[in-house]
């Protein structure tokens, strides 16, 4: 176990706690330690990277702006099934999700941000005009809810934490068992 001494401003300080790799990046309070070192966090430009990846990558579907905003060794606490938990895997899903939907549009309800993480709450909305996981185009019009978290440090993507509504895509598309998706 090791301590890392913070300062929450002028005179004040405080010890946080970290057990082992707990510690690496998901300290419960302060900001995240990578490697024992301090990284650089700034709830503001998180929030703007968070904000260009929904506006730009998610709705506008601009790949060049993904390379640019994602970090070489971002990691995806929570990857969609059947892609790799890694930068290749995150934008084959994003360009799955752009192919099958190409008016694949993000809608955010609610976003929090601390400690370089932003949380949020958003519908994703989309026509089905091309193939998506095996499906045929059906033209069916879908949204369904996410829930997720996005790690900023220094200005890139580093990690990524989500709970998509899958289920209620997939039977808006008229699949009635998982048995019938092909990734």
């Amino acid at each position: 176990m090791s301590a890392v001494d913070l300062a929450d401003g002028p005179g004040v300080a405080r010890r946080t706690w970290l057990m082992g790799a707990a510690g690496l990046g998901l300290a419960a309070a302060g900001p995240a330690v990578s490697g024992g070192q301090m990284q650089d966090v700034d709830d503001e430009d998180a929030r703007r990277v968070v904000n260009r990846l929904i506006r730009e990558v998610q709705t506008g579907g601009d790949f060049q702006v993904f390379e640019e905003l994602f970090h070489p060794e971002f990691v995806d606490h929570t990857p969609f099934p059947g892609y790799p938990p890694t930068k290749e895997g995150a934008r084959r899903i994003y360009a799955t999700f752009r192919n099958g939907f190409p008016d694949f549009r993000a809608e955010v309800h609610l976003q929090v941000v601390e400690q370089g993480r932003v949380t949020s709450f958003k519908t994703y909305r989309g026509t089905h005009q091309g193939p998506f996981l095996g499906l045929k185009p059906s033209g069916k019009t879908v949204a369904f809810p996410i829930m997720d978290i996005v790690e900023v440090r220094r200005g890139r993507i580093t990690a990524h934490w989500g709970v998509p509504h899958v289920w209620d895509l997939m039977q808006q598309l008229g699949v009635r068992s998982f048995d019938e998706v092909k990734g």
